[in-house]
C-alpha cells in the first residue's frame, strides 16, 4: 500500500496482507477511484474520515494508526495534508440527531421554576407522553448553544420562567452497557431489568418537517452528525412480531458485511449501501427492516420497482399480504407493517380545490394515505435509488416521513450536478460498497463483454450535422438515425437470436421518435413513458416468459429499477450526453447471472456510437466509471459488427462506405432475406401480379415516378399508397380504403387490355391478414362503382410490405440507401415528423 501526499492510496490486491488486513480498512476509511484488477486506487477524504467515525469502525487515531504501520512509504509520520485532515476529524465536534418522546415524565420535577407542563411550549399545548420529535443531542451545551443560536428557525423553543429557551437539559436513563444487545433481549423475556446508567445531556427540539435543514446546516458548519437508532431498547414504537427472514434464506458474504456494518454495536445506523445492479439491493434492504423489525416504509422511483418490492418481501420474509400494502395510481391501500409508494406520490403538488368542488374517491383516499404516513411513527425508512434523493424535488421526503432511521441503497453513487455529497446529510455517510470486479470474479455477476461500436455518417449527413445552421436538437436527431446503427443492430440482433437458445436483447434509445423509428424498422415492440403501467408490466412479463419476443426497445424509463434477469445483451444507440450513471445503470440490467446455454454464459453490451460527432466524446465520458470499475471496452467498427456477427449474410460491404455487394441474388426464403440490409427510405408496398409477362396489365396505382416499374411478378404501389398503407399498418387498423384510377387485372381478364375507367368510377380496399405472414400481409381488392352507388369486385391480388434494400423481384440496378439521398432524406422528415407529433402530444 503506497500513500501520496494527497491522500491517494494505492493498493495491491492480489497479496495475502491485502486480504486479511488493508481490504477492511479501504472499504472503511477511503473512497474508491480505480478498482482494476491488480492495482486499486482509492482517496483518504474528510468525507471518508467521517463516514468511519460515524460508522464506528475506525477513529481517527486508528487510521493514523494504521497508515503508518501499513503504507510502504511512510517511515516515522504521514504526510502533511493526510496528517492535518486526520487531526480535524479527531478534534471535530459531534451532535447527536435522534427521535424520542416530546419530554420525560419527571421534566416538570426539573424545570426551573417548577414550570407546568402545559406553559412548556410557546404553543401552550401539552404534548401527550406517546408524542415523538426529533431532537439534537449533545453532551457540550457551549457547542450546543452556539449552533442553536445560529439556526434558531429550524428550532422550536420552550418557555421556561416566561422566556424562550432552546437548549435543555435532561437525564438520559439506560437499563444496560451499549454492548450487551444479547443480554437485553434475555432481560426482556425474563421481565427483568439491568444495570441503570445515567448521563446529562443537553438537548434542541427540532421544528416540525425542518430536520433536513439542520443535517445541512451541521454539514456546513463542519459538525459530525451521529445518527443511529437505538431499536433494541425503543419501547414506544411498536415491534411487529413476525418481521423475520424466512428460514433457509441465505444472504451472500457481501450482504452480510454491509449488514453488519447497518447494525454494529447493536444500533441501527443511518448511512448508505452501495451494492451493484443485480447483486440483491433489495434482499439486503429487506434484511436490514427485518433486523429493526418496526414499521418500514419504502419509496422507490416507478410502479413497477413498488410491485417488485412488495413481491420480495412477500417472498423472503414470514409477513403477510395484508401487512405489505402499497400506494400507486390504481392500487391504494392504507399504510399497514410494510408500506411501499413512490416519492411521487408524496411530493407531488396537488392542486387545490374550490370549497364547493367535488371530491372524488380516490382524491379523499389519497388524502387519508397520506395523512396516515405524516402521523405514523415509521422505525424504518428505506430509500430504494437513493441517488435520485438530492433531487430539490425529493428531498421533502426526508421531513414528511417521521422515521427513526433511514438506510440508502444505489447500485452507482452518481450524479452529473455533483450534488451526490449531500447525502451526507439527507440520508448519512457511506455504511458499505462492494466492488464490482470482485463479485464477477466470484460468481456473483455474470461475465460481460462491453463493446463499443464506431458507425460512420454517411456523407449527406455528415454534411448536415458540419451545417453551422443546424440546432442541437437537430444534431441529436441525425446522430441517433444514422442508418450504419440500425444495421450493426440488425447484424447483432441475427446473431444473437441464432443462438441456442436465442439471446434476450435490450435495446435503449433516449430519443422517443428515433426509438419509434427503429422499433419500426426492426418489428419489435417498444416502451416509453407514455406507455401505460399495466402495459408495461405485461410487456415486461411476456418479454420475460415468451420465446416469440426475444427483443425489446425502451427509452429512459428502463434505466433504473427494471428487473429482467433473463437479459443477457444490450444493443444502446443513444443516452443523455456524457451521463457516468446512466451507463452503469443501463449495464446493470445485464449483471445478473446467466445460466449454462450451449454457447455461453456471457452477457454482452454494445454502444453504438456515430463518428465525427459529439456522440465520440460523449461515449468516452460515460464509459469513465465503469473502466474505474475493472470493466474494458473492446473498440470495433462498423464493417468488423457486419464481418464477424453476419459472416453468412448479404450484408457484407465492398468499400466500407456503406455500398451493398454489386451482385445480390434475389431470394424467397423469408429468413435469408431477413439477414439483408434494411432499407430507411419511403415504404414500399407490393401487390403480386398474376400474369409475369403480359405488360398490358398496368398497376392500379401507376403514376409517373420511375420507382414504379415491373419487378418481376410484384408490382410496387405508389409512395402516396405505399406511405398510406404503412401508416394504416402501423396503426394496427385492419382495413384501409383508397380511390385510384386504373383497375387491377382479373383473372378473367388474362391477356386482354387493362380495364380503364373515368377517375372516382375505381376504389381500392386494402385489408390486412397475418395468415401468410411475414411472406404476404394481406390482400387488395378493387371495387367498380357503377351508377347507382353499388360496387363490385374486379380483382384481388395478396400485398406484401418490402423491408430490405434488394427488390422482391430480378432488377439491373442493385440498391443501397447512402448512394440514394431519397432515403437519407425521407428517414431524417419521418423522425422530424415523429417529434413533432410527440410535443403536440406532450402539450395536449
Amino acid at each position: 500500500m503506497f500513500l501520496d501526499r494527497d491522500g491517494r492510496l494505492f493498493v495491491e490486491t492480489f497479496g495475502e496482507e491485502y486480504r486479511e488486513n488493508v481490504r477492511n480498512f479501504v472499504l472503511s476509511c477511503a473512497e474508491p477511484v480505480s478498482r482494476p484488477e491488480f492495482v486499486n486506487e482509492y482517496a483518504v477524504t474528510p468525507a471518508s474520515l467521517a463516514a468511519a467515525s460515524a460508522e464506528g469502525s475506525y477513529t481517527g487515531e486508528d487510521v493514523r494508526e494504521f497508515l503508518l504501520r501499513r503504507s510502504e512509504d511512510c517511515d516515522a509520520r504521514l504526510p502533511a495534508a493526510v496528517d492535518d485532515m486526520i487531526a480535524v476529524e479527531i478534534m471535530s465536534e459531534k451532535i447527536s440527531l435522534t427521535l424520542a418522546p416530546d419530554l420525560r415524565g419527571d421534566f416538570d420535577a426539573r424545570s426551573s421554576g417548577g414550570a407546568s407542563r402545559s406553559n412548556l411550549f410557546s404553543s401552550g399545548v401539552a404534548p401527550s407522553s406517546g408524542n415523538l420529535a426529533y431532537f439534537l443531542q449533545c453532551s457540550q451545551k457551549p457547542l450546543l448553544e452556539a449552533f442553536a443560536n445560529e439556526v434558531k428557525e429550524f428550532l422550536d423553543p420552550y418557555l421556561l420562567g416566561g422566556e424562550r429557551a432552546f437548549v435543555i437539559s435532561d437525564l438520559v436513563v439506560s437499563d444496560a452497557p451499549r454492548s450487551s444487545g444479547s443480554l437485553l433481549r434475555e432481560r426482556r423475556l425474563n421481565g427483568s431489568s439491568g444495570p441503570v446508567t445515567k448521563q446529562m445531556v443537553y438537548k434542541c427540539r427540532i421544528r416540525a418537517g425542518c430536520q433536513r435543514q439542520i443535517k445541512e446546516a451541521l454539514y456546513q458548519r463542519s459538525i459530525r452528525v451521529i445518527c443511529t437508532y437505538d431499536y433494541m431498547r425503543d419501547l414506544q414504537t411498536p415491534t411487529v412480531a413476525n418481521f423475520s427472514l424466512r428460514l433457509g434464506v441465505r444472504l451472500r458474504p457481501y450482504q452480510a458485511a454491509s449488514l453488519e456494518r447497518f447494525r454494529r454495536d447493536d444500533k441501527a445506523h443511518h448511512g448508505v449501501v452501495v451494492l451493484p445492479c443485480g447483486a440483491g439491493k433489495t434482499l439486503t434492504g429487506i434484511a436490514a427492516s427485518s433486523i429493526v423489525s418496526k414499521k418500514t416504509i419504502v419509496m422507490c422511483c416507478n410502479v413497477l420497482s413498488v410491485m417488485q418490492w412488495r413481491k420480495e418481501f412477500l417472498r423472503w420474509t414470514d409477513l403477510r399480504e395484508d401487512q405489505v400494502t402499497v400506494c400507486v395510481r390504481g392500487m391504494k391501500q392504507r399504510p399497514g407493517d410494510v408500506f411501499i409508494t413512490t416519492y411521487s406520490m408524496l411530493t407531488a403538488q396537488r392542486a387545490t380545490r374550490p370549497a364547493d368542488a367535488v371530491v372524488t374517491e380516490d382524491a379523499l383516499l389519497t388524502k387519508e394515505i397520506l395523512s396516515d404516513i405524516a402521523n405514523s411513527t415509521w422505525g424504518m425508512l428505506l430509500l430504494d435509488e437513493v441517488h435520485i434523493a438530492p433531487a430539490q424535488r425529493f428531498q421533502e421526503v426526508i421531513n414528511c416521513v417521521k422515521h427513526h432511521c433511514v438506510l440508502g441503497l444505489s447500485a452507482t453513487l452518481l450524479r452529473e450536478d455533483q450534488r451526490i455529497d449531500n447525502l451526507r446529510f439527507l440520508v448519512g455517510p457511506k455504511l458499505y460498497e462492494a466492488n464490482w470486479l470482485e463479485l464477477t470474479n466470484q460468481g456473483f455477476l455474470a461475465d460481460v463483454v462491453c463493446v463499443d461500436v464506431r458507425c460512420p455518417m454517411p456523407p449527406a449527413y455528415l454534411r448536415m450535422y458540419l451545417d453551422p445552421q443546424s440546432t442541437d436538437e437537430s444534431l441529436c436527431d441525425i446522430s441517433s438515425v444514422n442508418p450504419h446503427k440500425l444495421w450493426a443492430t440488425q447484424a447483432l440482433l441475427h446473431f444473437h437470436g441464432s443462438r441456442s437458445p436465442p439471446d434476450k436483447t435490450i435495446i435503449f434509445c433516449d430519443s422517443i421518435p428515433a426509438l419509434q423509428f427503429y422499433a419500426t424498422q426492426l418489428c419489435i415492440p417498444f416502451m416509453d413513458g407514455r406507455t401505460p403501467e399495466d402495459e408495461r408490466a405485461k410487456l415486461l412479463e411476456y418479454f420475460k416468459t415468451s420465446p416469440n419476443v426475444n427483443t425489446i426497445i425502451l427509452s429512459r424509463v428502463g434505466d433504473i429499477a427494471l428487473d429482467i434477469p433473463e437479459a443477457s445483451v444490450i444493443i444502446q444507440l443513444s443516452g443523455l450526453g456524457a451521463s457516468r450513471r446512466q451507463e452503469a445503470q443501463r449495464l446493470g440490467r445485464i449483471l445478473r447471472p446467466k445460466p449454462a446455454s450451449v454457447d455461453s454464459t456471457t452477457a454482452y453490451f454494445y454502444t453504438l456510437v456515430s463518428e465525427d460527432t459529439d456522440e465520440s466524446r460523449n461515449a468516452f465520458g460515460r464509459q469513465e466509471w465503469l473502466r474505474d470499475q475493472g470493466f474494458a471496452y473492446r473498440m470495433m467498427s462498423f464493417r468488423d459488427i457486419l464481418q464477424h456477427y453476419a459472416p453468412n449474410s448479404k450484408m457484407f460491404l465492398d468499400n466500407g462506405q456503406g455500398r451493398a455487394p454489386s451482385t445480390m441474388q434475389p431470394s424467397n426464403d423469408c429468413n435469408r432475406r431477413r439477414s439483408r440490409l434494411l432499407c430507411v427510405g419511403p415504404p414500399k408496398w407490393y401487390w403480386l401480379s398474376d400474369e409475369l409477362e403480359s405488360p398490358e396489365f398496368v398497376n392500379a396505382t401507376h403514376s409517373s415516378d420511375a420507382e414504379n416499374g415491373r419487378i418481376g411478378r410484384w408490382k410496387l404501389f405508389s409512395r402516396a399508397h405505399s406511405v398510406a398503407i404503412d401508416e394504416a399498418f402501423q396503426r394496427g387498423q385492419l382495413s384501409l380504403p383508397l380511390r385510384v384510377s386504373h383497375a387491377l387485372p382479373s383473372s378473367s381478364q388474362r391477356g386482354s387490355a387493362a380495364l380503364t375507367l373515368r377517375p372516382g368510377q375505381l376504389t381500392l380496399r386494402v385489408t390486412f391478414s397475418s395468415a401468410d405472414a411475414p411472406i404476404t400481409f394481406g390482400t387488395v381488392q378493387c371495387f367498380s362503382v357503377a351508377e347507382g352507388g353499388s360496387q363490385q369486385l374486379v380483382g384481388e391480388r395478396r400485398i406484401a410490405k418490402h423491408l430490405w434494400n434488394e427488390p422482391l423481384g430480378d432488377t439491373e440496378e442493385d440498391h443501397c440507401c447512402t448512394d440514394h439521398d431519397e432515403c437519407l432524406m425521407w428517414l431524417l422528415q419521418r423522425v422530424g415528423d415523429a417529434k413533432q407529433l410527440h410535443k403536440r402530444g406532450r402539450q395536449d
